[in-house]
Order: structure tokens, then sequence, then C-alpha cells
């Protein structure tokens, strides 16, 4: 950029970085758009910066404007730097299919939400499910119609929850899901009105292909104090297998007795 473009009103628009931020940026979730909104008032700061340095003769008022360009400088790369910590622990913690949170983050996550519950003395409970036949998908329309599935299956457990419950891609086709302040009960009715929608939800995976309609299967398992992470997941596991044994599309309790098989 040469003295004339950064004397602009607009430089900020006119130098790389703003052609990158203006044109080619977006956040990548919304959790992110606080970082971008913080770096591009700091960029536009450093270029209010520059132009009044270059435009303040030489003496001591200009040390004083340089000192201020310089501290400018500081604090947009010190929000970059924070930015790009973000976008890496997004990238290493978000599935990048459906964009919810991966089974790495959910470990963390979960430990620290159990051990909040239990501390407080409210009941929680986990969740699994996973979409029925998906294999058939797969099989019948492609790999490219199989992730759209799931990427509208994660949006529709998405949509669903509450503010504090959390859902994670588990692996494949099967999502985990933590439902915070609710007793087995609760839970099994809040389970039963989002496996309802997601029967009702057409998904139409591209303009090429018709609208399909998919099911899901859910177990799921109250929190207990001093019980290890993966045995609480083992005992919602062995829910939903009861689930799927008793003809899939709804929903189990972990220690309900089987259905009757016909």
């Amino acid at each position: 950029m040469d003295q004339v473009d950064a004397l602009a009103a607009d430089a900020h628009h006119l130098c790389a970085f703003g052609q990158w931020y203006y044109k080619a940026a977006h956040p990548p979730q919304i959790l992110r758009q606080s970082l971008f909104a913080t770096l591009e008032s700091q960029h536009r700061y450093m270029h209010d910066a520059a132009r009044a340095l270059l435009q303040t003769p030489p003496g001591d008022s200009r040390a004083q404007a340089y000192l201020q360009f310089a501290e400018a400088s500081r604090r947009l790369i010190l929000s970059l730097r924070q930015l790009i910590r973000a976008l890496l622990v997004d990238h290493f913690s978000t599935d990048p299919l459906t964009g919810i949170a991966n089974r790495q983050q959910m470990q963390t996550q979960l430990q620290k939400a159990i051990f909040h519950a239990l501390e407080e003395g409210h009941p929680a409970c986990l969740a699994l499910t996973d979409i029925d036949h998906f294999k058939r998908v797969n099989d019948d329309h492609g790999h490219e119609t199989g992730d759209a599935v799931l990427r509208t299956f994660a949006a529709l457990l998405q949509k669903s929850l509450r503010e504090n419950d959390r859902v994670y891609r588990y692996g494949g086709e099967e999502f985990l899901i933590f439902l915070d302040h609710l007793d087995i009960s609760r839970a099994e009715a809040v389970l039963e009105r989002m496996r309802a929608q997601i029967a009702e939800a057409p998904i139409t995976p591209s303009d090429r292909m018709a609208s399909l309609t998919i099911t899901a299967s859910f177990g799921v398992a109250q929190v207990v104090e001093g019980e290890p992470l993966r045995a609480l997941i083992r005992r919602a596991d062995e829910a939903l297998y009861e689930a799927k044994k008793a003809g899939r599309n709804r929903v189990r309790v972990w220690g309900d007795p089987p259905e009757p098989q016909p």
C-alpha cells in the first residue's frame, strides 16, 4: 500500500489484510464472531493511527503519534494471535462434517458438566442416539447424501436442545447428548419429543433429490454419583441397543424391562 492509499479514509479496506477480511473472511461459528469484531476494530484503529502519523509534521508530536501507531499495531497482533488460537481449538475440537463438538472435546466438557451437576445436587442424564438404517442411505443414495443427512440430523438435535444441554458426534451416525437439570422421566419425555420431530422432518440432500425421511433410536441413563463416565456411556449404549432390538424409532431408558418380542 502506498502513502496515498494509507491516507485514505477507507485504508483499512484497501490493504491486503482488509481485502481478505471484508471479502473472504467469515467467522466459522457464532462463538467466534466477537473475536472477528475485535480484530476488525483493532485493524481500523491501526490504520487511523497510521494516517495520523503520516499527517503529523516532524517533532515531539510525531514521536507521540509513532508511539500510538506502535501500540495500535501491537494490539492488532495480539488480536490476531487470539483468533488463531481460537481457530485451532475449533479445528481440533469440532467435527468438520456436522460442525458440532467432537469426541475429544466431549471428554473434557462432560467430566466438568457431570461434576457440576453432582456438586450442585441437581439431576442430569446422558443419551446416545443414532440414525436408524443409516447404511441403507449410503448404499441407496451415496455417501454425499449420507453426509447431508448427518449434517441435518446434527442440526435437528442442536435445535431441540436447551441452553445448558450439549450434543457431540460420538462416531459414525451416533451422537451423544447431555441433558442437564433433568431426571430420567423428564429426559425420556424430552427425547421422545426429539424423536418425533426427527421422524416428521423431511431432509432434502440436494436440489436433484426428493426429500428423505429418517428415524432415530435413543438410549438414556441418569447420572449416578461415583460412576465413571465410561460406565455411564455404557449404560446409555445398552439402552440404545434395547431400543434398536425392540424395533428402532423409539426411546429406551436404561434399566427398564425389555419389550416383549412379537
